[in-house]
């Protein structure tokens, strides 16, 4: 049986980009983002840090990363300016 290659390569690796690399996902579902929500999250970063990063894909042809996990996370850090 022969081995199908992926179509798209994945790395395990925590990479730190710079915020200007970075783009939000036109194809996100979610439609609102609530403010009282995001104060919320903004609050837990301040006091625990990003427990979480965000899983971003690499444009083809391009030097930009599009968001696939963790807008709001993106958002929360951009409003406080933290990365």
């Amino acid at each position: 049986m022969s081995r199908i290659e992926p179509l798209i390569e994945y790395k395990d690796k925590i990479e730190e980009l710079s915020i200007d690399k970075i783009e939000p996902s036109d194809w996100n579902p979610r439609e609102r983002f609530d403010e009282e929500k995001e104060d919320e999250l903004i609050e837990s970063i301040l006091a625990k840090g990003i427990l979480n990063p965000l899983v971003v894909y690499k444009k083809k042809g391009e030097n930009k990363y599009v968001i696939l996990d963790g807008e709001r996370r993106y958002r929360a850090c951009r409003k406080i300016n933290i990365l």
